[in-house]
């Protein structure tokens, strides 16, 4: 494994922990955490989905829910870049990070205050699907930027 790759995969490594982290407070304690944060960027923390002045969210999620699609949008990027170039790096990658995702709802089910829900799992895939279709689609056109560049130069 290069530097890059290293630094890539303990960059993951950063991630699921605190993902874990996150998934392990009690319910009444990641509460507390979102309601402190939407309280912060003056959103309502009641998950109404709403902002200032009553106006929709976007798609009406909550904090907690664009959380969970920012760490997994990390996640998607980190994961698709620490795998080894071929054809089926954005499948693995995708299997990796729902795997990953369905596991973290499994672990909530344990944790007092928390559930395991299915559509979670879909919400972090709103992360890690874009995430990682967005670095497939870059390095398709870089390698065809490289490819195109050695053909410049041959005679």
């Amino acid at each position: 494994m290069n530097r890059k790759k290293r630094l890539f995969f303990a960059a993951l490594i950063l991630v699921l922990i605190i993902i874990f982290i996150f998934s392990n407070q009690a319910g009444d304690q990641s509460a507390q955490i979102s309601d402190s944060l939407a309280e912060t960027i003056h959103v309502e923390p009641d998950n109404s989905g709403l902002g200032p002045g009553g106006r929709p969210i976007l798609f009406g999620l909550s904090i907690r829910k664009y959380a969970h699609i920012f760490l997994y949008i990390v996640m998607g990027i980190f994961v698709f870049l620490s795998l080894k170039k071929s054809t089926l790096r954005p499948v693995i990658a995708v299997g990796i990070c729902y795997s990953f995702a369905a596991l973290d709802e499994l672990h909530q089910y344990f944790v007092p205050g928390r559930t395991a829900l299915f559509s979670d799992t879909l919400i972090d895939a709103l992360g890690f699907m874009p995430a990682i279709l967005g670095c497939w689609g870059i390095s398709i056109l870089r390698e065809r930027r490289k490819a195109d560049g050695n053909e410049k130069y041959k005679t």
